[in-house]
């Protein structure tokens, strides 16, 4: 698969460059972006707080924040942006 863009310093912030939407000025955190990442990848607010050992109701500030941010309404548009943004493969 394509190589995690978190694992080196330099391409996690470029890639919290890129978070950016079209209509917000504000990038996403770099725990923002992971909780993307796994909720693109599909996993739900428990398996993600799980993975992430936090709480579910942090996950799901984090999901509102993200969405905010990105401008969606749906976790399905916020994993198709992931994916557009090359965050996480495009699923086979």
């Amino acid at each position: 698969g394509l190589p995690n863009a978190l694992d080196t310093l330099p391409d996690a912030a470029r890639l919290l460059r890129e978070l950016r939407s079209p209509d917000s000025t504000e990038p996403l955190t770099e725990r923002e972006t992971e909780v993307l990442r796994l909720l693109a990848q599909g996993l739900s607010n428990k398996e993600i707080a799980a993975r992430l050992v936090i709480g579910e109701r942090t996950v799901k500030t984090h999901v509102s924040n993200v969405l905010a941010k990105i401008n969606v309404s749906s976790r399905t548009q916020a994993a198709l942006y992931a994916i557009r943004i090359g965050l996480v493969p495009v699923p086979a």
